[in-house]
C-alpha cells in the first residue's frame, strides 16, 4: 500500500471520529453556553436573595432588641424606647413604629414622640403585622400605601411577648428605595434585568435596561425566579432572548464552521505529504529506545533529542510543582489567620479553615457568598472604596479594620489586608485577602478607653493630675486635669523647664526647683505646696508630689508625680484663720461684757436682799405690833387692811426671792458632777410630804436616773418641777406624779409628769417667761418665776425643756443636758436609767405624802 493511499486511509480514520466529536463539541458547547449563563443567573438572583435576607434579619435582630427592652413595659419611659427607635432608623435608614395587639399606632419615629398618629393601615394580602399578632413570630410583608409618607412602603413586625402573649408590635417601616439602592448595587451584565417583587406579585424594586419588556422580550427558559427565605418575595433575574440564544447560536455555527475548514485543510495539507515526513513524523513519535531507526534527517534528529530533552524536563517540573502546591495547600490551610482568594466581583474562590472558624460558616456555605454579603453595612462602602481604587490601579494593596457579620449574628472585628493579582494582561485576576481576628483588642482597647474615662473624671472630680518627664529624651507629658489646673490651652504641648517656670510665683518656684533637682540628683521623693498663676492672672494653689525612677543600672531616668489643686481647702484654711483669730477677740470681749454683767448682778441682788428687805421688814414689823397693841381698839374693816398688808408684805418677799434664785441661776461657776435623780426626787417629795401629810398622791420614780450637772442647780430644777406637779394635782381625786426617763429633741432626758390641772397649748409660750402664769392666783397661788428659773438652768447647762399638757388630764415637763466628757472617761449628760425594767411606784399616805410650794409658778 503506498504512503499516499495509506495516509488517506488513516487520515480519513483520524478525522471522522474527529469531526464526530467536532459535532458533539458543537451540541456540548451550546449546551454548556446555556448552562453556564443558567447557572450564573440563578448566582445572581440567589447572591441578591442572600443579600436581602441578611439585611432583613439585621433588622428583626435589631427590633428583637427594641421589643424585649424594658423600657417598652412602662408607657412613662416609652419616650426613652422611642429615642433608641431614633438609633434604628440612624442604623438602617428605615422608620420604626410601636403599636399595641389593637393595632392602635403608640408612636412613629416618622413624626415626634407625642404626635397624634393616623389609624394604622390594614393592606389587603399577606401584611406583617397581622401575621406577627397571629404567630407570635416576626413577620415580613407585602407592600402597602403608608398613611404618613403617602408612598409604597414595606413592614417588618416583630411582637413584643411578656408572659407567653404579644404585648405589643415593634414595626420597621422600609422605603422600597433602599431595595432599589441594594439592587442597583448587584454585579448586572449588559442587558440582563432583574426585579424583586412581593408576594402579591407587585414589583419593589427593578434594574433593566431602557425599552425592556419582559412578557415580549423573555423566554420562560431566561427567567430565574428565587424565593427569600425571610420574606414571602421572589428575585426575578430576566435574559432577553436575543442575549440567551442568539449568542450561543452564532457561536455554534461558527464552530462547525471552523470545524470543517479546518477538515478542509487538514485532508489536503496531509495528502500533500511524503512517505518520508510520514516515516520522520512517526519516528518523532516513538521513544529513541523504540526499534523503528532514527531519522537520517538532522533537524528531525534534533527535534527528537529536543523532544526528550523536554520531556524529562517537564517531568521534573510537574514534580515540582506538586510539591510546591502540597507546601502552598499546607500553609493556606494551617495558618493562623484567615487566608481567602476573591475574585474581583467579591466572590470567594478559596478560603481556609481559620477564614471559616471567624465568621462561623462552613466551607462550603461560605463559598456560595461573597464578601459583602458577610460584610457589616456601615464598613461596606469603605472597603468597596478600597476595591475599586486597587482595580484601577491606584493602590498595590490595602489594610483596614472592619466588622463582618457572623452567621449566628454576632459582629466580629477584623484586620483585612488585600492585595491583587494581575494576569499577565494586566487584567485583574484575583484578589488575595489576609484576615487576621482582632476581636479581643477591639474589646481590649474599648475597656482601656472606658478606664480612661474613669481616670480623667476622677481627676476632674478630686483635682488631681498627673505628669512625667523623661529625663533622658527631655519629654514631658501630663493628664487633661493639668491643662485645668494651670489654665493652659489643651493645643499646646506640655509645658517643660523653663518654660513652666511662667506659671508660679517667684517665692513658690524658688523653692520647687530646689527640690526638682533634688529629686533628679539624688531621687528624693518630695510633696510641696506651690502658688499657681494663670495665664489669666487668677491665683491657684497646688500640692506637687514626686518620685524617681531608676534604669537597671541605679540611674535616675525619668521623674513622674501629680498636681492636686488646693485652691478651695487653702482658701478654707485661710478663713478658718482669720475667723479663729475674730472669735479669739469676740471670746475675749464677750468674757469683759459677761464680767461686767455679773458685776451689775451682784450689785442688782445685793440691793435685793439688802434695800429691798428692809423696808419690808420694818412694814411688817410695824403691821405686827399695831395688831398687837392697838388690834383690839381696830374696827374689822381696818383689821382686814392691816391683814393684806401683811399678806402684802409677804408675797413682796417671796417675789424678791424668786428674783434672787433667778439672779443665782445665772451665776456662780458649773460644778459639773453625776447626779442621781431618782434618789433627789424621793427626797424632795419626802420634804412636800411632810409639808402637807393630808395629800395623798400615787408616786412613780423609774430607779436608776442619772444626769451629768451641778447638784445645787439640777435639786433647784427638781424642786421646782416636783413642788409644781404637786400644787398642780391638789385638787384631783387620784393624784399621780411620775419621774421617768424621756426624750427632749433626740437627747436622753428627765420628765415629770402628773395628772393634775394642765393648761392649754396655745399659751405654752408663756410657761417660761417670768410673772407669767397659766391660772388664776385664787386657783393656785404662787408668783411665776419657777420655770423661768428652770429654763435658764436648763439652757446654762447647754440643754433644752419642753412641755406638753391637756386641760383637766394633766402636764409633763422634759428636760435635757448634753453629754460632756468626766475626767474619768464619757459619761452621759441624761444618763440613761438603770436596769430596773419599770419605775418604783410609790403610793402616798398621810404618814408619807409630800408637799410644798415649789412652783415659783
Amino acid at each position: 500500500m503506498s504512503l499516499r493511499r495509506f495516509l488517506i486511509r488513516l487520515i480519513w480514520l483520524c478525522i471522522l471520529p474527529l469531526l464526530a466529536l467536532s459535532a458533539y463539541l458543537v451540541v456540548d458547547s451550546v449546551r454548556s453556553a446555556r448552562e453556564q449563563n443558567a447557572q450564573q443567573a440563578n448566582d445572581v438572583a440567589r447572591n441578591f436573595a442572600t443579600a436581602l435576607d441578611l439585611g432583613l434579619k439585621a433588622r428583626i435582630g435589631a427590633l428583637n432588641l427594641l421589643a424585649v427592652s424594658p423600657l417598652a413595659n412602662d408607657p412613662a419611659l416609652r419616650h426613652a424606647l422611642y429615642e433608641e427607635a431614633l438609633g434604628f432608623r440612624q442604623s438602617f435608614g428605615g422608620h420604626v413604629a410601636l403599636a399595641d395587639p389593637q393595632l392602635h399606632l403608640l408612636f412613629n419615629t416618622r413624626q415626634p414622640f407625642g404626635s397624634e398618629l393616623p389609624p394604622m393601615p390594614r393592606p389587603a394580602g399577606r401584611a406583617a403585622v397581622p401575621l406577627a399578632l397571629a404567630s407570635g413570630e416576626p413577620a415580613v410583608g407585602d407592600s402597602f400605601i403608608g398613611p404618613v409618607a403617602k408612598e409604597p412602603l414595606i413592614a417588618v413586625a416583630v411582637p413584643g411577648l411578656r408572659g407567653g402573649r404579644v404585648a405589643f408590635l415593634v414595626i420597621a417601616i422600609v422605603e422600597l428605595a433602599q431595595f432599589q439602592q441594594l439592587l442597583d448595587q448587584v454585579a448586572l451584565p449588559s442587558g440582563w434585568a432583574i426585579s424583586l417583587r412581593d408576594g402579591a406579585g407587585v414589583v419593589l424594586a427593578r434594574r433593566a435596561p431602557a425599552g425592556f419588556d419582559s412578557a415580549r422580550d423573555v423566554d420562560a427558559e431566561g427567567r430565574f425566579v428565587v424565593a427569600s427565605k425571610v420574606a414571602p418575595w421572589t428575585v426575578t433575574l430576566e435574559i432577553p432572548r436575543e442575549l440567551y440564544r442568539t449568542p450561543m447560536l452564532v457561536a455554534g455555527l461558527s464552530l462547525v464552521a471552523a470545524l470543517l475548514l479546518a477538515t478542509v485543510t487538514g485532508v489536503f495539507g496531509a495528502l500533500s505529504g511524503s512517505r518520508r515526513l510520514g516515516e520522520d513524523l512517526r519516528a518523532l513519535t516513538e521513544p529513541t529506545t523504540a526499534a523503528l531507526p532514527l531519522s537520517e534527517i538532522t533537524e528531525v534528529a534534533a527535534v527528537r533529542h529536543v523532544l526528550d530533552v523536554t520531556a524529562e524536563s517537564r517531568r521534573v517540573a510537574e514534580f515540582a510543582l506538586r510539591a510546591s502546591e502540597q507546601r502552598f495547600r499546607a500553609t493556606f490551610e494551617q495558618a493562623a489567620v484567615g487566608l481567602a482568594l476573591v475574585d474581583p466581583e467579591g466572590r470567594w474562590l478559596r478560603v481556609n479553615h481559620k477564614l471559616c472558624d471567624i465568621v462561623g460558616y462552613t466551607h462550603e456555605e461560605l463559598l456560595a457568598l461573597d464578601f459583602q454579603a458577610i460584610t457589616y453595612p456601615d464598613d461596606l462602602d469603605s472597603d468597596l472604596l478600597f476595591v475599586r481604587r486597587i482595580l484601577a490601579g491606584e493602590l498595590s494593596t490595602y489594610s483596614m479594620e472592619k466588622r463582618y457579620v457572623r452567621k449566628d449574628g454576632e459582629l466580629v472585628w477584623i484586620n483585612l489586608t488585600v492585595a491583587l493579582v494581575r494576569r499577565e494582561d494586566a487584567q485583574p485576576d484575583y484578589f488575595i485577602s489576609v484576615v487576621e481576628d482582632i476581636q479581643r483588642r477591639k474589646q481590649a482597647e474599648l475597656a482601656l478607653k472606658a478606664r480612661e474615662a474613669t481616670l480623667s473624671e476622677a481627676q476632674r472630680l478630686t483635682g488631681i493630675g498627673n505628669w512625667s518627664w523623661d529625663l533622658r529624651r527631655d519629654v514631658h507629658s501630663w493628664s487633661e486635669e493639668i491643662y485645668r489646673i494651670y489654665g493652659r490651652d489643651p493645643a499646646l504641648p506640655p509645658a517643660g523647664v523653663p518654660e513652666v517656670q511662667a506659671y508660679f510665683t517667684p517665692a513658690s518656684w524658688a523653692e520647687m526647683r530646689a527640690i526638682i533637682e533634688a529629686a533628679m540628683r539624688e531621687g528624693i521623693p518630695y510633696a510641696v505646696d506651690a502658688e499657681v498663676v494663670r495665664p489669666d492672672g487668677t491665683h491657684r494653689w497646688i500640692t506637687a508630689r514626686g518620685e524617681a525612677t531608676r534604669d537597671a543600672s541605679g540611674d535616675i531616668v525619668e521623674l513622674h508625680g501629680t498636681v492636686q489643686d488646693i485652691t478651695e481647702r487653702k482658701e478654707a484654711a485661710d478663713a478658718l484663720h482669720e475667723l479663729n483669730a475674730s472669735l479669739e477677740q469676740r471670746v475675749e470681749q464677750r468674757t469683759a461684757d459677761l464680767i461686767a454683767t455679773n458685776q451689775e448682778l451682784d450689785t442688782f441682788a445685793y440691793a435685793v436682799s439688802h434695800d429691798l428687805r428692809a423696808p419690808l421688814r420694818a412694814m411688817n414689823g410695824f403691821s405686827k405690833a399695831l395688831l398687837e397693841d392697838y388690834g383690839e381698839r381696830l374696827d374689822g374693816e381696818a383689821r382686814l387692811y392691816l391683814d393684806q398688808i401683811i399678806i402684802a408684805s409677804r408675797k413682796m418677799g417671796d417675789l424678791i426671792d424668786g428674783i434672787l434664785a433667778l439672779s443665782r441661776s445665772m451665776r456662780g461657776e458649773l460644778h459639773r458632777d453625776v447626779v442621781n435623780i431618782s434618789e433627789m426626787s424621793r427626797r424632795l417629795l419626802a420634804d412636800l410630804i411632810l409639808a402637807d401629810p393630808a395629800r395623798v398622791v400615787e408616786i412613780e420614780i423609774e430607779p436608776g436616773l442619772r444626769v451629768h450637772g451641778d447638784a445645787r442647780l439640777v435639786e433647784a430644777v427638781m424642786l421646782n418641777l416636783l413642788g409644781n406637779a404637786w400644787k398642780y394635782t391638789a385638787r384631783t381625786a387620784a393624784a399621780r406624779i411620775c419621774v421617768r426617763a424621756g426624750e427632749v429633741a433626740s437627747m436622753p432626758g428627765i420628765c415629770v409628769v402628773d395628772n393634775g390641772a394642765g393648761f392649754d397649748m396655745a399659751h405654752a409660750e408663756q410657761l417660761f417667761q417670768p410673772f407669767r402664769r397659766l391660772h388664776r392666783q385664787d386657783e393656785f397661788p404662787g408668783i411665776g418665776i419657777g420655770l423661768a428659773t428652770v429654763q435658764r438652768i436648763v439652757r446654762r447647762h447647754g440643754g433644752d425643756i419642753c412641755a406638753h399638757a391637756t386641760p383637766g388630764q394633766g402636764a409633763s415637763f422634759c428636760f435635757a443636758l448634753p453629754a460632756v466628757l468626766a475626767e474619768e472617761g464619757a459619761v452621759a449628760g441624761p444618763l440613761a436609767a438603770s436596769s430596773a425594767p419599770h419605775g418604783d411606784t410609790l403610793p402616798i399616805n398621810p404618814a408619807e405624802s409630800v408637799g410644798k410650794d415649789g412652783e415659783a409658778s
